[in-house]
């Protein structure tokens, strides 16, 4: 399985629980790729735009994982 399909299959996973994914443009003054965050008391993942997709994949396994 290549990492796309990988990827694919963790944004259906987090959708299925009901986390929504933000791809952002991340400021350059802030540091990561993004992570786990709360708005208004909704868990959500918010991932740069840029980052790789293994960064993507990296990010949105540590929030699911949370």
């Amino acid at each position: 399985m290549d990492d796309h399909t990988t990827l694919s299959q963790l944004e259906e996973l987090a959708d299925k629980l009901g986390i929504p994914i933000r791809y952002e443009k991340i400021k350059d003054e802030l540091t990561g790729a993004g992570g786990p965050c709360r708005i208004e008391g909704k868990y959500i993942l918010i991932i740069h735009s840029n980052a790789t997709v293994k960064e993507k994949m990296r990010i949105m396994i540590e929030g699911l994982r949370k």
